[in-house]
């Protein structure tokens, strides 16, 4: 008879201890996919989460770093300035696809008016008393007057010096008419403007037509004052025509779906109108000349670098997040840090974290358990066939042999459970983990509150993730490379715990087990 039949009729035989092998197997592999299952899962989730959020990233004021500085120093830090170097330093990092730098300001307007159509949001839940208040609201940065039967608006421009416009290319605006800059119209500071729809509407613009913008710098700071006062006193007064080349519109939807940030994200956009950075920074430089000018010696100068706010970072690939965060903070001046929408899924990832954990903690578990478990299973049903393995050592069949058939058939044994306990682990890990998953996410889950000044959702960029969609991510998949993974840790085990068994069998000798069988 050869090995391999004698194998399967060993099995036969041994029926009861090999079923017993079976079930423990069955319960330890099951346990092991369990675990190995859900590690897969937290990553194939993660890559998931990444990659439905924006592949951006911005530069925010450090705040910790500023209290830090306080309480070291007993003072405010006075030099926190950023300049255009220092983002072009991030900007030229192999994971950035493109990078902007804005300015924002307000010029005057005695022509134009704001956008007060609110049928826009009639879709919504918004009221109109409520429409109006959130629109109020988002022009925090602007400021309405009526002096004389005149009416006055502040236009909040921002200054960009990407042509592209990466607000356009990142899907954050959609251009409805007209074009976008040209390098040569950044660079060279030419006057012309991308303005919103509800711009264009409001005030009859068609591309191809100008408009009046007006710089006035007064030194009447009293809110109360009239804006005559301002604009009569003003020690400067600089009016500039710009071409309208291009109408965009907000993509947010606004629908019963839409939440506060979607409103005040949507109202800012349709206030907006993009010109060449120099236009923006001109305010400033014009007040700093304006100064060196009356009184060289007692400069009221302000660094127009610091003025750089909605920076923006867009990158190749959002999985690239995590690289570009560790390359940039390393040239990040100090009081700032890297900022991005990861966070958008942070309860998620919190909840991920104790999952793997358990998942860790289970796996290193399983393995020690199973390796002395089989271990000591095997060398004491070993022992209880020690007649028969004594006999074929009689007869003259080597013992590589006979170690070769002990662990087929553990193999064969092995092979049937395994299968089993991958199928069986699936269906659990699928229940047990969403559910635990669910369980975290709901403990640690918390809305985004608003806006931080000039962070991404400042900026239009916000991403509300709910439970749900967070949930939605999560797939647990009995893929190949679990299949493999999950194979080779349990043979692994499987060799391991036959280690003793295989030198407990070598040390056999015939004449001793048949003459201690005999008595």
């Amino acid at each position: 008879m050869n090995i391999f039949s004698r194998t399967l009729t060993s099995i036969r035989r041994n029926l009861w201890k090999n079923l017993l092998i079976f079930f423990v197997l069955l319960v330890l592999g099951s346990m092991v996919s369990i675990s190995i299952l859900i590690g897969q899962a937290i990553q194939v989730t993660e890559d998931n989460l990444r990659r439905s959020i924006p592949p951006i990233a911005t530069i925010l004021q450090d705040d910790a770093a500023f209290h830090e500085y306080y309480d070291a120093h007993g003072r405010e830090a006075t030099d926190f300035w950023i300049t255009a170097a220092d983002i072009e330093k991030i900007g030229n990092l192999p994971y950035v696809r493109a990078f902007d730098y804005a300015v924002l300001t307000s010029f005057i307007s005695h022509e134009l008016k704001l956008p007060s159509d609110i049928t826009l949001y009639s879709e919504t839940y918004l009221t109109e008393e409520l429409a109006y208040a959130h629109l109020r609201a988002s022009r925090f940065s602007s400021m309405f007057f009526n002096f004389e039967g005149v009416e006055v608006e502040f236009l909040p421009l921002k200054g960009i010096r990407y042509a592209p416009v990466l607000d356009i290319q990142e899907g954050l605006l959609e251009l409805v008419d007209g074009r976008v800059f040209t390098e040569y119209e950044v660079e060279n500071a030419i006057p012309v403007a991308i303005i919103s729809q509800g711009i264009a509407l409001e005030n009859h613009l068609r591309v191809g037509d100008s408009f009046t913008l007006e710089i006035v710098i007064s030194d009447v700071f009293l809110m109360d004052s009239p804006v005559s006062d301002h604009i009569d006193q003003a020690f400067i007064h600089e009016m500039l025509d710009f071409e309208v080349i291009g109408i965009f519109k907000p993509t947010v939807v606004m629908d019963i779906n839409a939440s506060y940030i979607d409103y005040r994200n949507h109202m800012s956009l349709n206030d907006r109108i993009y010109v060449p950075i120099e236009f923006a920074m001109l305010p400033e430089r014009l007040f700093n000349a304006y100064w060196e000018e009356v009184d060289p010696t007692n400069m009221i100068v302000s660094n127009s670098e610091a003025a750089f706010v909605h920076t923006l970072f867009a990158l190749y690939d959002p999985l690239d997040l995590d690289s570009f965060y560790e390359a940039a903070s390393e040239l990040v001046p100090h009081f700032w840090r890297i900022d991005d929408l990861r966070h958008s899924f942070g309860a998620m990832s919190t909840s991920m974290a104790v999952l793997q954990n358990i998942a860790n903690g289970m796996i290193v578990g399983v393995i020690i358990a199973a390796a002395l478990i089989l271990g000591l299973l095997i060398t004491l049903l070993l022992r209880e066939r020690r007649f028969e393995m004594g006999i074929y050592l009689a007869l003259g069949e080597s013992k590589l042999k006979i170690v070769f058939q002990m662990l087929l058939e553990m193999k064969l044994v092995s092979l049937f459970a395994l299968a089993a306990s991958l199928f069986i682990g699936n269906l659990i890990s699928k229940e047990l983990s969403a559910t635990i998953l669910q369980n975290e996410i709901v403990n640690h889950f918390q809305p985004v509150s608003g806006f931080t000044g000039f962070d991404m959702y400042a900026m239009g960029f916000g991403v509300e993730m709910t439970i749900e969609e967070m949930m939605a991510a999560y797939s647990v998949n009995l893929d190949s490379n679990v299949i493999l993974l999950f194979i080779v840790t349990s043979f692994g085990v499987i060799f391991i715990s036959t280690i003793f068994p295989t030198l407990y069998l070598i040390s056999l000798k015939p004449k001793a087990i048949l003459t201690e069988s005999a008595v």
